[in-house]
């Protein structure tokens, strides 16, 4: 029982990190370093 919540915390924290508002940040920077022709919402 102790393992399945530390499971649970992990799986909320990574789901977190990748709703977070750094990572599509992260990942629009590296859109526009690698297509610099498409313009990138803000």
């Amino acid at each position: 029982m102790f393992l399945l919540i530390i499971l649970a915390v992990i799986l909320l924290g990574s789901i977190w990190f990748i709703f977070s508002d750094e990572i599509w940040l992260l990942l629009c920077y590296l859109e526009s370093q690698i297509y610099p022709t498409f313009s990138v919402p803000q």
